[in-house]
C-alpha cells in the first residue's frame, strides 16, 4: 500500500509540476473574413506563433489542398455551403508540451451564388410605342441591376428588372434594337448580363385636320384623313348606323342615317395597316349632327 501511495504522489506531483512548468503561450491568426464565389476557392494565409508549432484547420464541409495541417492551403466551400457563412478555425498548439491551453482563431468565409440574368423573350413593338421589359435574376442575389441599350431610344427605370424602353425614332428606321440586363453580384462574384431583340414595325401617320366635321342626317359629307406610309389596307367603322361609300380609302363618304340625326353626334375610326405588318393605326374623328 506504501507503494503505491508513493506512485500516486509521484504522479500527482508530476503532473502539479508539469502544469507548473508552461511557462509559454500560442498564437493563432486565421487571417481577415473573406468572400468567395460559388464553385470557387479561396487562399486561406494562416499563421502560427509563441511556442505553437502546429496548426489544424476545424470546421467547414468543402475541401483542404493540400490538408487541414498546413497552414497556407485553399480551401474550396461544398455545394451546400452555397448562400451561407462557413466559420473555419485556427488551432494552434504545441505537442511536447500538452499542459498549455489550445489557441484558436477563427475566420468567416461568406459563399455567394453566382446570379444570372435573363432579360426575358425577343419584343416587337409597333412604331414608336414603348415596350414593356421584365428581366430575372436566377439562382443567386443581386445588389443591382441595370438596363442598357444600343440602341438611340431611352429606358425608363433602368435600375430595376421590370422597365419601359422607349424607341426613338433612329431605332424604328433601322427596324429595331437590342436592349441588356446586366446583374451586379455581391461579393466577388462577376456581372452576368443577358440580351434581347426589340423588332420595330412602321406604322402609317394618320392625320385630321380637325377633330370633328359637321354634316346632316341622311345626307354623304366627305371624311378627310391624311394617311402617310403607303398603306397596305385601310378600313373605316362608325359608333352608329350609317354607311361608308369607299371606306376603304383614307377619304370616304359617310352617310348618317335618321338614328345617328337623333344622337346628335357619331365617331367615325379609321384602321391603317402597312404590308406585312401587324401593326395598326387607329384614329377618330367626331361627326357632329345638329338637329333642325
Amino acid at each position: 500500500m506504501k507503494i503505491i501511495k508513493l506512485i500516486g504522489a509521484f504522479l500527482f506531483c508530476s503532473q502539479v509540476l508539469s502544469a507548473q512548468t508552461c511557462t509559454t503561450t500560442f498564437e493563432a491568426q486565421a487571417g481577415p473574413d473573406i468572400d468567395v464565389c460559388a464553385g470557387g476557392s479561396v487562399g486561406l494565409q494562416g499563421s502560427i506563433g509563441g511556442g505553437a508549432t502546429r496548426g489544424v484547420w476545424r470546421g467547414g464541409r468543402g475541401s483542404f489542398n493540400p490538408d487541414r495541417n498546413t497552414l497556407e492551403v485553399e480551401y474550396t466551400p461544398a455545394e451546400s455551403e452555397t448562400d451561407s457563412t462557413v466559420i473555419l478555425i485556427l488551432v494552434a498548439d504545441n505537442p511536447k508540451t500538452p499542459s498549455c491551453p489550445k489557441v484558436r482563431d477563427e475566420i468567416r468565409i461568406t459563399v455567394n451564388n453566382q446570379p444570372k440574368a435573363e432579360a426575358g423573350e425577343n419584343l416587337s413593338s409597333c412604331g414608336l410605342q414603348p415596350v414593356k421589359l421584365h428581366g430575372t435574376v436566377k439562382e443567386g442575389r443581386a445588389k443591382k441591376v441595370e438596363w442598357i441599350s444600343n440602341g438611340a431610344g431611352k429606358i425608363e427605370n433602368a435600375d430595376k428588372l421590370d422597365a419601359e424602353f422607349v424607341p426613338a425614332p433612329g431605332d424604328l428606321a433601322k427596324g429595331g434594337c437590342s436592349v441588356q440586363l446586366i446583374v451586379y453580384p455581391y461579393g466577388v462574384c462577376l456581372p452576368d448580363s443577358d440580351a434581347v431583340a426589340i423588332i420595330l414595325k412602321p406604322m402609317p401617320e394618320v392625320t385630321f385636320e380637325s377633330e370633328f366635321i359637321s354634316g346632316k342626317p341622311e345626307q354623304p359629307i366627305g371624311v378627310p384623313a391624311i394617311v402617310k406610309g403607303d398603306p397596305d389596307k385601310i378600313s373605316w367603322t362608325t359608333s352608329g348606323t350609317g354607311k361608308f361609300e369607299k371606306g376603304n380609302t383614307p377619304t370616304p363618304t359617310y352617310i348618317p342615317s335618321k338614328a345617328d340625326g337623333v344622337k346628335g353626334r357619331v365617331e367615325l375610326t379609321i384602321h391603317a395597316s402597312l404590308k406585312d405588318s401587324p401593326c395598326v393605326e387607329v384614329k377618330k374623328i367626331t361627326l357632329i349632327l345638329p338637329k333642325n
